[in-house]
C-alpha cells in the first residue's frame, strides 16, 4: 500500500503544483478507495479507466488548496486514536486516515470516532 500511496501522492502534487488537467496513476485498491474519497468530497471533476492498469484523474484545480504528504512509510506506521485524531483537528490540521470504515478524512473519523492509521498529511500549498 505505500509504494501506491507515495505513487499517488506525488502524480498528485505535481499536478496540483503544476496546474495539470489530468495526471494517470495506476489502478489498484488503494487508488481507487482515494479516487472515491477525493471525488466525493468535491476534489476531483473526475476520474475513468484508461485502459486495464491506468486511470486518468482530472482534479478539480480551484477546490484543492494542499499537498499530500505521507506520513506513513514502509518502516513504520502511524497509528492514533479518535481522541489523538480530535486533538489534530482542533490544532487545524488535517490527516487522510485509514480507518476501519475505511479511508477517510480526519473532521470525518473525529466525528465518527474512529481512530486508525494516518496516511497522508494534507499540507496547505505555499
Amino acid at each position: 500500500m505505500v509504494s501506491s500511496a507515495s505513487n499517488f501522492a506525488s502524480k498528485f502534487n505535481q499536478a496540483i503544483i503544476s496546474r495539470k488537467k489530468s495526471f494517470v496513476i495506476p489502478v489498484s485498491s488503494f487508488s481507487t478507495a482515494l479516487l472515491k474519497l477525493l471525488y466525493r468530497s468535491g476534489y476531483l471533476f473526475s476520474y475513468r479507466f484508461l485502459d486495464n492498469q491506468t486511470y486518468l484523474v482530472f482534479p478539480n484545480l480551484r477546490s484543492v488548496s494542499f499537498k499530500l504528504k505521507i506520513i506513513s512509510g514502509d518502516s513504520q506506521t502511524r497509528q492514533v486514536s479518535a481522541r489523538r485524531l480530535r486533538f489534530f483537528s482542533n490544532s487545524g490540521i488535517s490527516f487522510i486516515a485509514n480507518t476501519f470504515a475505511g479511508l477517510t478524512f480526519s473532521d470525518i473519523a473525529v466525528m465518527s470516532k474512529l481512530g486508525g492509521e494516518i496516511i497522508f498529511k494534507l499540507e496547505p500549498i505555499k
